[in-house]
C-alpha cells in the first residue's frame, strides 16, 4: 500500500482555516459564514469548526479548497 503525505507549503497557514480562508475572497467567505463585522474570519473559523465545516460542506457555494486538498483528492481518486 501507499502512503503520501499532503501539506500547505506555507507554514503560516498551518490548519485548515487559514489555508481555505486565503484561497477565497475573505469578505465573501465571512458573509456565508455570518461572521460577525467585528471578528477576523480566519480566528471565527477557528472558533467554530464544525459550524464553518458544515455550512461550506452542505450548503451550495462555490468556495475553492486549498491546492493541497485537491491533490489528496486527485491522489485517492488515482
Amino acid at each position: 500500500m501507499k502512503s503520501h503525505v499532503f501539506s500547505n507549503i506555507n507554514d503560516q497557514e498551518n490548519t485548515l482555516e487559514p489555508s481555505f480562508a486565503n484561497c477565497n475572497d475573505k469578505s465573501e467567505l465571512k458573509k456565508f459564514l455570518s461572521c460577525p463585522d467585528d471578528k477576523d474570519v480566519i480566528a471565527f473559523m477557528i472558533n467554530n469548526k464544525s459550524e464553518w465545516a458544515y455550512q461550506v460542506f452542505y450548503k451550495d457555494n462555490q468556495f475553492k479548497f486549498p491546492d493541497y486538498i485537491n491533490e489528496c483528492i486527485r491522489w485517492i481518486s488515482e
